[in-house]
């Protein structure tokens, strides 16, 4: 049965294994990996708690540590489980872009550069919206404009 939690009752969820195999596998300081966590957990009671949308909630290449760190909880695949089931009454599914997105990245810059940033835009333009209106504006400029900057992506 599908569930809505209060989001300070997922924030309170813990998982310290985490949170230091994060810390070792990028060499991060562990008070960084506990702030990256908190994002997480935000990211994925934001998707956790969506009506059904005609668009898969982005991640975009630059917010690659968020991704990396659902990544890693996923691998943990009992506790990852435990928690979806537990705070939202379902596993979620990580599905990083749109099914019109997925995977054509490299092939529609390529063929149209033109439409394929007018898509990420869109894209970029409706996911900040509703950061801003479900966790504030505060979320919006660390997710979207700090967090890249802190941790650029690796080239």
């Amino acid at each position: 049965m599908r569930r809505t939690p209060a989001l300070q009752d997922v924030l309170a969820y813990r998982n310290d294994a985490l949170v230091k195999t994060m810390s070792k596998k990028h060499g991060l300081p562990i008070h960084e990996c506990q702030e990256l966590f908190i994002d997480l957990k935000k990211w994925i009671w934001l998707i956790g708690t969506r009506d059904e949308r005609p668009f898969a909630f982005p991640c975009f290449q630059e917010q690659w540590v968020l991704d990396g760190f659902w990544h890693e909880f996923i691998l943990s695949t009992r506790e990852y489980t435990d928690f979806c089931t537990y705070y939202f009454g379902h596993y979620i599914h990580h599905k990083p872009a749109p099914d019109d997105v997925q995977g054509a990245g490299a092939t529609l810059i390529r063929q149209d550069l033109e439409h394929f940033i007018d898509i990420n835009k869109g894209l970029l333009e409706e996911a900040m919206l509703e950061v801003q209106q479900k966790l504030g504006r505060e979320v919006v400029i660390r997710w979207y404009r700090d967090i890249p900057r802190q941790y650029p992506l690796l080239t």
